[in-house]
């Protein structure tokens, strides 16, 4: 897997063809919104630690199809 970068997110591609989210780089000050989707890829994980050290003041709106956080 290739760590990649889409609007702040980092993220790994998987052999499924699916998305992990492995980090973001950007502004927590008004929430997070993480995408349904990345360069067409369905978001089906978010890695443990992907958003440590983030205080995210606000909402924080997941994918429905999220299958494993952490």
């Amino acid at each position: 897997m290739t760590q990649s970068e889409y609007n702040g997110f980092l993220y790994d591609i998987t052999d499924e063809n699916e998305v992990t989210i492995t980090g973001y780089d950007g502004d927590v000050d008004n929430g997070l919104i993480i995408p349904d989707t990345v360069k067409n890829y369905p978001v089906n994980e978010i890695r443990d630690s992907a958003f440590a050290r983030k205080d995210i003041k606000g909402e924080l709106k997941l994918p429905e199809k999220v299958k494993r956080i952490g």
